[in-house]
């Protein structure tokens, strides 16, 4: 499970609680610190929480922002503090939600000359203020402070902000503005947890928080907004979201507007991650031009706020952009597609949808060959056929080639076609030495790309070093049946052995100690299992077993 903010700061607490247990009084205030170990080292440590306060200003109405280590911490610091300083505009219409929020935890203030003041409104007229309470003490800071041209009213107005205890909420400073404060203030400390704060910027993906029955879901089009052309298979999916799996579906400006910009899709993702009631995220369906919603995302914004996103295709794009934010993101569950099934849900597809929605990723969960597979579409204009029962065809297992052991690492992929713009765009694929043991899963798309197609992108993407790293790849069942090529179960067999021939082709010049399992059902066909993106996949060749964790 993902450690949110909130989660770091209370295991913070904790760890220095019992770090000081046993410490005798040093008789140092914050203000005492050393340039090096910093407040940690003082009695501000000893009963250090600085929950309370923060709690009581958002309730208030106080407009502050966490700076110094506090914020440090938020975003993933180690290192422990027995100080939380604290910034604020100074702006008179505030000072009144100041002083009352300050009086309601018993503070005591302290002017730069080191006088005590009235907890009033009046007192916070100061360009600086310390401050004690029964579990915090630290600096309450203003712009109009000397800060060496540093723009700190712009640090404040862009602020994060993550759930805090009860419903409140805490703002802090985004992390390169912290860094920016830490190597201006240039103390052996501040250039430290700079430098830690600078290596925190790419962390390993977590499982990000799950919802529960009850709890509100974003439904959102980052691709292309498909429900403002076919409504029907799209109010079912809502219809299956609230009746099914009991969640609050809650939809967004660009959700069924077509030609919805790359800002105006962003600006909906922004959204959804930044509130703390939505506990999930998932996509109407695809696109093409998803790619273009990329330069617009507050990459901060979203690793602050973690939650799981549930698309494929097209949101091949946002799934390892999540990633590479830090959080397990899963490929599958489309609204429209996985939800709006024609007839009922399918239920291996239904199954894995819940266990990646509500499982804590503490367990495994098999994957299985599936007997009774699809790949033939409906016209999603015709709402008779939403009630009918779609035909399927008789499956025909997963295909090994050199299962002869057992990979298991965290899985990295997607649609074919996307990660071939995305590599030549350079959009959100790293050194190749960083995917070194991990699991690789590939599909194709309804455009039906050709096994020419296939071998010279698997190629590129072999030149660049890329199918090298990964050991295991695990490839979908080729979709093989399109409105515009509807195939015979002839023409579709064929298609799906010349699209294998390929991959092993490729394989066999760029990674031919690769393990593969080809037919897995994921992606464009029916049943549409789900993959953790970032998260645990274990292949293992000689039991002819592919386990995930969600």
């Amino acid at each position: 499970m993902a450690r949110t903010p909130l989660d770091r700061l209370r295991e913070a607490v904790a760890r220095t609680a019992e770090l000081v247990r046993e410490r005798p009084p040093t008789g140092l205030g914050h203000e005492d610190a050393d340039e090096t170990v910093g407040t940690v080292g003082t009695d501000g440590a000893v009963g250090f929480d600085p929950l309370e306060l923060l709690a009581e200003l958002d309730r208030r109405g106080a407009p502050v922002v966490v700076i110094g280590q506090v914020a440090g911490i938020l975003h993933g610091s180690q290192e422990l503090t027995g100080d939380l300083d604290l910034l604020w505009s100074g702006a008179p219409q505030h000072a009144a939600a100041m002083a009352a929020a300050f009086a309601a935890v018993g503070a005591r203030l302290y002017g730069e000359d080191g006088g005590e003041l009235p907890c009033r409104a009046e007192a916070f007229q100061a360009r600086k203020i310390d401050y004690t309470t029964a579990r915090a003490g630290g600096d309450l800071c203003t712009p109009k402070l000397p800060w060496g041209g540093l723009d700190v009213a712009g640090f404040a107005e862009r602020a994060l902000t993550t759930p805090g205890p009860d419903g409140t909420v805490i703002r802090y400073l985004r992390r390169a503005d912290l860094i920016a404060m830490r190597r201006a203030l240039g103390r052996p400390k501040d250039l430290r947890r700079a430098a830690e704060l600078a290596e925190l910027a790419a962390p390993a993906p977590v499982h990000p928080p799950k919802p529960k029955p009850g709890d509100k879901v974003a439904v959102l089009s980052p691709g292309a907004a498909v429900p403002a052309l076919f409504p029907l298979p799209y109010q079912l999916g809502l219809k299956r979201l609230r009746e099914e799996f009991g969640l609050e579906p809650v939809v967004y400006p660009g959700t069924a507007k077509w030609g919805a910009t790359p800002a105006e899709r962003a600006a909906d993702l922004h959204a959804a991650f930044a509130d703390p009631s939505i506990k999930a995220v998932l996509a109407t369906i695809g696109g093409d031009d998803q790619i273009t919603v990329l330069p617009h995302l507050d990459r901060e914004l979203i690793s602050a706020n973690p939650k799981p996103f549930f698309g494929y295709s097209d949101n091949t794009n946002l799934l390892l952009f999540l990633r590479n934010c830090g959080m397990v993101s899963y490929h599958g569950g489309s609204v429209m597609v996985h939800l709006g099934r024609g007839g009922s849900l399918q239920p291996a597809s239904t199954d894995s949808l819940r266990a990646a929605l509500f499982g804590d990723g503490s367990q495994e969960y098999e994957l299985l060959p599936q007997p009774l597979v699809r790949d033939q579409e409906f016209d999603w204009a015709e709402a008779e056929l939403l009630d009918a029962e779609p035909p399927m065809e008789a499956g025909e297992g997963w295909i090994w080639h050199q299962g002869d052991r057992v990979v298991e690492g965290p899985g990295w992929g997607g649609n074919l076609e996307i990660l071939a713009w995305m590599a030549m765009a350079d959009k959100e694929i790293g050194p190749v030495e960083q995917y070194a043991g991990q699991v690789l899963y590939l599909e194709t798309s309804e455009e039906l790309p050709s096994s020419t197609e296939v071998y010279r992108i698997l190629r590129n993407l072999g030149e660049r070093g890329l199918l090298a790293q990964f050991p295991a790849l695990l490839m979908a069942r080729a979709k093989a049946w399109s409105f515009e090529r509807p195939g015979d179960a002839q023409a579709k067999a064929a298609y799906r052995k010349e699209q294998r021939e390929a991959v092993l082709r490729a394989l066999a010049e760029y990674a031919p100690r690769t393990m593969a399992v080809f037919d897995v059902d994921f992606g464009h066909t029916d049943p549409q299992l789900i993959l953790p993106c970032g998260g645990s996949i274990r292949v293992d060749g000689i039991e002819r077993r592919i386990t995930v964790r969600y």
